[in-house]
């Protein structure tokens, strides 16, 4: 499922508390999205979310918004920036080459 734009501050504060959320930020306290995801091979969370940028990345704001829920884990595609479209594909490329069809929970993204 791919939602139509929204005001970040209402999409966190709407945030459900059992879905959790990979949001795919360059540098800074990004882990690799591999570690991330290796680490949450057993979790049971029903239901995820990849969250990508807009062209120049988030702000540090948003970023800050994202970092005060422990529910985002913050996690990097690698050393180069990518544009939007590729970074979705990316992010869900690493899901499944990680996680695959053995997590009960596809992503969504939104």
């Amino acid at each position: 499922e791919i939602g139509p734009p929204r005001d970040l501050a209402k999409l966190l504060a709407d945030w459900p508390t059992m879905r959790r959320g990979l949001v795919c930020a360059e540098g800074g306290a990004a882990q690799p999205i591999a570690t991330a995801l290796a680490a949450y091979e057993k979790d049971t969370t029903p239901s995820w979310a990849i969250f990508i940028g807009p062209e120049g990345g988030w702000s540090a704001a948003e970023l800050d918004a994202f970092g005060k829920n422990p529910i985002f884990t913050p996690v990097g595609l690698g050393p180069r920036i990518l544009r939007a479209e590729t970074a979705a594909l990316a992010a869900i490329a690493c899901w499944q080459a990680i996680l695959g069809d053995k997590t009960q929970r596809p992503p969504h993204r939104s």
